[in-house]
């Protein structure tokens, strides 16, 4: 119920094509991520929004895929490098020769 910055439990289940639904503490560090993702809601809205999500296949399959491409391609290894090299670059262009 308390924290701060991205939960790893989030992006491994996104990993994995697995929709989470989490509570709104845990969307920290998740905004560059499609809004659809990020089923988030308290107390007896967090239960029906799991429920929902159990009943309709359909709508956990495409959030599912979303959600693996979504880890792969925002919150990846490489994307967290690739942005890191650019605020370097824009804060020392320099390195931008190097």
């Amino acid at each position: 119920r308390t924290g701060a910055g991205i939960k790893n439990k989030i992006l491994e289940a996104w990993s994995v094509g697995t929709p989470a639904v989490m509570t709104p503490i845990a969307t920290n560090g998740l905004d560059q991520a499609p809004p659809e993702l990020l089923l988030a809601a308290e107390g007896v809205e967090l239960s029906k929004l799991v429920c929902d999500l159990l009943l309709d296949v359909k709508r956990r399959a495409t959030l599912g895929d979303l959600a693996r491409a979504t880890a792969k391609t925002d919150f990846s290894w490489r994307s967290s490098g690739i942005a890191l090299d650019q605020v370097l670059r824009d804060v020392s262009p320099d390195l931008a020769t190097a």
